[in-house]
């Protein structure tokens, strides 16, 4: 009945708190240094000598007093000052890592183009002395500089760089940079499990660094950590590395993490228990936390989600309390999702405080703003909400209105879905037009025969002299010679037909009328032996072909087709059902191993992002699988793939990637596909 403040593309209508974006990296500004490269000094620098040692173990301990942030310092004076003593007799490592500071800030500060400059001068000092350390540390500003810039495709193939030159880097705390980084491009790309990998690898570095940094690095690690288990669902872990990272914050005074941390653990919270007073209280603890950090963003959210949690108790007027601050947040921030989303909710509470005529307009405008950023299935949803805020008010006549509204959007969803029923027609009236040159050809053969046959007979009674035989002979070979020529191409163009009849033209595996066939989907012995059936959905496909058009789309297509058919097994068949879903019917197959092998078969497609002309592009699924055995009433095929389509609407309208599956009929259980 409410709506939660997520970005369009995670955007659920039908639960209520802020959506997993608040786990990613803050991306507060931070102030642009004022020393840089002039172009003497670089000249002057490239002339350092490359000889040991490389590191100035003074200048070393002053950078690590400095550091008091997670990776920059954040008294940005005091280092500038420190820099102003750092001229070309300093050690290459010791330089780069202190003029790599200002890398980062350039990059937090949106300054990519300086930052990319900057990193560029160092890399180039560092070639020059050879110094693998310092390389290493300048190609983790470049991937720095991307993953704050949101450059995601450059930051991937960054990150592959980075991997190749870990076994290069000796410095325990460039390789726990290293770590560090990787962990957190892969869990923004959603390569959750590798990311835990490299979370792992960091914090075994900790002990190998300088001492009086290693409490803040297990902190930063532990905020990692917790970001991870909140994106996987794991969310009791969560609450407990979120707890025990807020005492670590407190414990270390390093409040810049504690917002984030707040509204994390409120989350898990959330999710565990669902609404109440406390949750409120956590909601609005996390508001006065961030406000303290001088956090807006965290702290719109925290209002914003103790409003939504308040409506859901009922309590109206401390809903709207905190739901108007939210929506002033938003506003000075220019966040137009996060503020339509909490109009929404305002004029829904007016709706139910009898204020119909103001409250539905509040809630119509919002949905404007909110429909410019959704996609036409969370559009859909929010309709719902209005319906029901027409039914209050009791004007059956606009709730029918929307109702019908709602109608007609979902019959454009379905008329989208036969554009690829179009394109099916399409392969079938050109599988029509060679039929009609099939029987044209057996016409022709069979004419022909009919000419030898005669012709046999002919020269049976005709065989007076040798010339007459001879030319018999000659005929008859020629005739057969081209009887076989058309039998030949009579088969072939059968072959041809057939394969198209059963193949997608785009991805080469079979269509859905490959189902009505008896070496596929009629394979007898589906009715005999258990077998399953695996719909999948890749979501928010439309966004990809909006983004970066349809020829990336069927790139993404293709090479997801040829993930799935080197994935599954011998025995199994692979099909697109349509557009971007895809079916896989695994044969012989019992519910003690169906949901290891499915789990396997989806971990190889989406675990890594996708190469294509737009750049490596990460995509999610949802899927819904349904098991036939000996002991189902119905085991006929069309109802397990009616059940397997059930189950996957179900995956995508609790959330998307998700798998929903069916052992038996009654029980259907749910699993999350965050690989």
């Amino acid at each position: 009945m409410l709506l939660k403040t997520v970005r369009a593309t995670q955007a659920s209508l039908s639960l209520l708190s802020v959506g997993l974006a608040i786990l990613g990296l803050s991306t507060s500004t931070v102030a642009a240094p004022s020393v840089t490269f002039s172009s003497l000094e670089h000249t002057h620098l490239a002339q350092l000598s490359s000889s040991p040692p490389q590191r100035d173990n003074d200048i070393e301990q002053q950078l690590d007093n400095l550091l008091d942030g997670e990776l920059i310092p954040s008294d940005h004076a005091a280092l500038d000052e420190l820099l102003r003593h750092i001229d070309s007799s300093t050690p290459i490592d010791t330089f780069v890592r202190a003029h790599g500071y200002q890398v980062m800030r350039l990059a937090r500060s949106q300054q990519a183009s300086a930052a990319l400059a900057l990193a560029q001068e160092l890399k180039t000092l560092a070639e020059t002395h050879t110094s693998s350390n310092a390389l290493s540390e300048v190609e983790t500003l470049f991937a720095e500089t991307y993953l704050a810039t949101e450059q995601m495709p450059l930051a991937l193939t960054q990150v592959e760089l980075l991997k190749q030159r870990l076994p290069l880097t000796s410095s325990a705390r460039v390789r726990y940079h290293m770590q560090h980084l990787i962990a957190r491009v892969l869990q923004q790309t959603g390569n959750y499990s590798e990311a835990l990998e490299h979370l792992l690898a960091a914090r075994e570095l900790v002990p190998a660094t300088q001492t009086q940094g290693q409490a803040r690095r297990r902190l930063s690690l532990n905020v990692l950590l917790a970001r991870i288990q909140a994106h996987l669902g794991q969310w009791q872990d969560a609450q407990t590395t979120t707890a025990q990272a807020i005492q670590q914050a407190i414990a270390q005074d390093s409040p810049q993490h504690l917002p984030d941390l707040y509204l994390l653990h409120a989350y898990a919270q959330q999710y565990q228990f669902g609404p109440s007073a406390t949750l409120v209280e956590a909601f609005l603890k996390t508001a006065a936390v961030a406000h303290e950090a001088n956090n807006s963003r965290v702290e719109m959210l925290g209002y914003n989600n103790a409003g939504a949690a308040a409506l859901l108790l009922q309590d109206l007027n401390a809903a709207a309390e905190y739901l108007e601050r939210g929506r002033v947040l938003a506003t000075a921030l220019e966040r137009p999702l996060e503020r339509s989303v909490t109009e929404f909710n305002l004029g829904y509470i007016q709706v139910l405080e009898g204020k119909h005529a103001q409250g539905i307009a509040a809630m119509l405008s919002a949905a404007e703003t909110f429909n410019q950023l959704a996609q036409k299935r969370e559009r859909m949803l929010l309709l719902t909400h209005i319906a029901k805020a027409y039914a209050i008010m009791g004007d059956y006549q606009q709730q029918a209105a929307t109702l019908a509204q709602q109608l007609k959007m979902t019959q454009e969803l379905a008329d989208e879905q036969r554009d690829q029923q179009l394109a099916d027609l399409q392969l079938r009236y050109q599988a029509t037009e060679k039929n009609y040159q099939i029987k044209l050809l057996e016409q022709e053969a069979e004419l022909r025969e009919q000419e030898l046959a005669a012709q046999q007979r002919q020269q049976q009674w005709t065989q007076a002299t040798a010339i007459v035989a001879l030319l018999f002979l000659g005929l008859l070979a020629f005739g057969y010679r081209k009887t076989r020529q058309l039998n030949g191409l009579l088969n072939q163009a059968n072959s041809e037909l057939q394969h198209q009849s059963l193949h997608d033209p785009l991805t080469g595996l079979y269509n859905r009328r490959a189902l009505t066939d008896p070496t596929v989907g009629a394979d007898p012995r589906l009715q005999s032996v258990p077998y399953a059936v695996l719909i999948i959905d890749i979501d928010h496909f439309k966004m990809i072909n909006d983004q970066h058009g349809h020829a990336v789309g069927d790139e993404v297509l293709i090479a997801f087709a040829q993930r799935l058919r080197n994935s599954i097994r011998a025995t199994d068949n692979a099909m697109r059902w349509g557009g971007e879903e895809f079916l896989v019917l695994f044969k012989a197959i019992d519910r003690d191993n169906l949901l290891e092998v499915v789990q396997s078969v989806l971990r190889k497609v989406v675990q890594s992002p996708f190469a294509t002309s737009a750049g490596n592009l990460p995509v999610h699924i949802s899927a819904g699988c349904a098991l036939v055995t000996s002991a189902t009433t119905d085991p006929r095929l069309s109802n397990a793939v009616k059940q397997a389509d059930t189950l996957l609407y179900q995956a995508k309208h609790a959330g998307r990637q998700r798998l929903h599956y069916a052992l038996s009929p009654e029980h259907v259980e749910s699993l999350s596909l965050r690989f």
